[in-house]
C-alpha cells in the first residue's frame, strides 16, 4: 500500500498525490470505480492500482529539455515545479514566477549570488 493525499475528487476521477519510490513528487488520476472516496485528504491505495492511473500532469520536462541537461537534473526539477503546484501546461503559463522560484531553488543560487560572486572575483583580482 502506497500513502496518498487525496487531491480532487470528481464523478469519474480521484486525483491522488504521492512521493514516488525516487521521492519525487507525482499526481494521479485514479478511476473513482476502483478508488472511491468522497473525501480530500490522506488516504492509502495499492502500487497495482498507482501502476495502471492515468498521469496527472501534461508536462513532462525529459522530453523538452532531455537533450539540454542530464535527465537526473531535469527529474529534479520537474519535481521542484510540481512542488510549487505547477502541474500542467496552463499552470506554467499562469505562474512565470513560481518556475523562476523552482529553478533558483533546485540550483541553491539566485542571480544576486551569482553578481555578488562575480563582483567579488573582480574585487580580490585588484
Amino acid at each position: 500500500m502506497v500513502d496518498v493525499t487525496v487531491v480532487d475528487v470528481t464523478a469519474n476521477w480521484v486525483v491522488v498525490e504521492f512521493q514516488s519510490e525516487n521521492s519525487y513528487v507525482q499526481r494521479r488520476y485514479v478511476p473513482r470505480e476502483l478508488f472511491d472516496v468522497t473525501v480530500r485528504g490522506p488516504a492509502t491505495v495499492s502500487r497495482g492500482l498507482l501502476d495502471i492511473s492515468m498521469e496527472y500532469s501534461n508536462v513532462d520536462l525529459t522530453v523538452v529539455l532531455g537533450d539540454r541537461l542530464p535527465t537526473i537534473r531535469v527529474l529534479d526539477l520537474q519535481d521542484a515545479m510540481r512542488r510549487e503546484g505547477l502541474w500542467t501546461v496552463e499552470d506554467y503559463k499562469k505562474n512565470p514566477r513560481a518556475i523562476e522560484g523552482a529553478i533558483k531553488r533546485m540550483i541553491g543560487v539566485d542571480v544576486n549570488t551569482v553578481i555578488n560572486a562575480a563582483h567579488g572575483m573582480v574585487m580580490s583580482s585588484d
